[in-house]
């Protein structure tokens, strides 16, 4: 057989085993990219600190698009496509005295 052949025959095997290595290599980087994102997002759920109740609320509102999530500037987060529009929002009826602003504060941040 043609000697050059052979070598085209080897190098596609050859592709094909990397290419074959790399799909593979690529599926486990995916996946722990996963599993950060994951940890990720549970690490600011939990960081949030809302009872059971609010947390539930808050969690099915983000599901049922009554509660959307804006771009802060450079974290990377895309806008919501209705960004724009009003949508209830559950809010605690008793919020940490650290988040009530008092009046001094108020006018500060005015």
């Amino acid at each position: 057989m043609n000697k050059k052949l052979l070598r085209y025959l080897d190098e596609a095997d050859k592709a094909e085993s990397r290419i074959a290595e790399m799909q593979e290599h690529l599926k486990t980087v995916r996946e722990a990219q996963q599993r950060e994102e994951d940890a990720e997002i549970l690490k600011t759920v939990r960081g949030m600190k809302l009872s059971g109740r609010d947390l539930l609320a808050m969690l099915s509102g983000i599901q049922d698009g009554s509660v959307t999530l804006q771009q802060l500037e450079g974290a990377g987060l895309e806008e919501a496509p209705d960004a724009g529009k009003t949508h209830p929002k559950h809010v605690p009826d008793d919020a940490p005295e650290s988040e009530v602003p008092n009046e001094e504060n108020f006018e500060e941040m005015g």
